[in-house]
This record gives C-alpha cells, structure tokens and sequence, in this order.
C-alpha cells in the first residue's frame, strides 16, 4: 500500500511511526516525502500544491525505488485527495483508495473560502485554477462514480470537534462526502470523538478502513462489506 501524508507532513514522521508500523502487518507499505518536506528537495516554491504533477512525482520516485504496485492509496488531508487522485492518473495501478478527512480539489470554490486562501477560487483567477482544471478533467467532470467500483473508504472528522473556522469546517465535510460518492463499492464513516488528526487519535479506525479495503482488493469481488460493527466498535459512525 502507499501512505500519502497532510500538507506539509513527511512520510516518515514520528507521529506516523506506530500507524505505519500496524499498516504493515497488513502488507508492503510504502509512503514518501513529497516536495518540500521530510528529506525531499526544497525548491523554493509550493511544489506540494501542484496536486497532479505532485502526484507524478510520487509515482517516479516509486518507480524509481523499484516499486511497480498494485497500490491501496491511503492518504489524510491534502494526502486524501491525492490518494485519489493517483487512482486517477494510474488506474491500472490501484486496487483501493482509503481517503482520511480528505481535501477535495472544489474546496476553493465554494462561497467560504478555505482560511489558507484570500477568496474562493473562481477560475481563472484563482492561483489553483489550472490544478482544478486538471483533477476534473482526470474525472471526467464529476466526481460521483469517477472510481467506478473501487473499493473506497472515507474518514471524515467528528463535526462537533470542528477543525477548520465557522462556516468552512461544513463545506470541508460536504466535500469529504462528495468524495464518498467517487464510487459505487464505497463505505463513509465519521470519527466520532476525533477533529482532523484522525490517524493519531483513531489509529485503529484507519487500520480497520485499510484492512477492510486491502482485503475487498485481494477478493474476486473485490466488494466491501457494509459500514458495520467492525468500524463502530473502534469509534466509527457509519453515514
């Protein structure tokens, strides 16, 4: 499988050690320092933001280090939206996707603006316009069944522990629902109890939702079982 980290995260970090290492009873796991974080390269600008050719570079350096997949993308934040997004650009490559309180390429076009950007962004002013452009047409348009029958989990955040300020913290879990519609064989759940650092505070949850989706990849079916008590016992309320 392929850990993608949050926005400025490394791959390897302390906080990730321990939810890395459990991931690995489960199979290979592989994760990376993107662009300006970790080990990686700094170049001076905001290569990470480039979401499509971050995802590029991703796929070169695991090429690079000899690895061919198949992958189940497992990313958190900005990592979530480039787990999926890797499904798109590498289709033959994925066999699962596991979305944690997952960015969404929409989030700067919304009424509230994400707090990170001065307004929301309305093409082609907006300096992530060209990234939008790019993921909707990797998509085909929409996001509703652009993954097909992939298996495919969504974690998203309790909506009474907000992370995000006022009004923007509902547009970031509407987006993360909108992520859960990406497939047809796909599970949504909320942390209950967790804000946005769900693999910290809710390890288990994540390994159950990747353990669920690594075992559909390996079925004939390749289906995921119905949101149920194996995710509500350790914190998860099925939506």
């Amino acid at each position: 499988m392929l850990w993608i980290p949050g926005y400025t995260s490394p791959g390897w970090g302390t906080s990730a050690q321990y939810l890395l290492g459990r991931l690995a009873e489960l199979g290979r796991v592989c994760t990376v320092d993107r662009l300006e974080t970790g080990f990686s390269d700094r170049t001076g600008a905001d290569d990470m933001l480039h979401w499509v050719a971050d995802v590029n570079d991703i796929h070169g350096a695991l090429a690079a280090a000899g690895e061919s997949g198949p992958y189940v993308t497992v990313g958190h934040s900005y990592g979530g939206l480039l787990a999926r997004i890797f499904a798109y650009a590498y289709p033959t490559e994925v066999q699962g996707v596991v979305s944690i309180d997952p960015s969404h390429e929409d989030q700067f076009d919304q009424p509230v603006p994400n707090p990170d950007v001065a307004s929301p962004c309305v093409a082609p002013t907006c300096p992530f316009a060209e990234d939008v452009a790019a993921v909707r047409a990797l998509r085909g348009g929409q996001v509703a069944g652009s993954l097909g029958a992939l298996p495919l989990v969504v974690i998203g955040h309790d909506a009474s522990l907000p992370y995000f300020e006022g009004a923007y913290d509902d547009t970031w879990l509407k987006l993360g629902a909108d992520t859960a519609t990406a497939s047809s064989n796909a599970v949504h759940v909320v942390a209950t109890g967790s804000s946005h650092a769900i693999p910290f505070t809710q390890p288990g949850l994540v390994i159950e939702a990747v353990r669920q989706v690594v075992d559909a990849a390996k079925a004939t079916d390749h289906t995921l079982p119905a949101c149920g008590k194996a995710l509500t016992d350790l914190g998860g309320t099925c939506k």
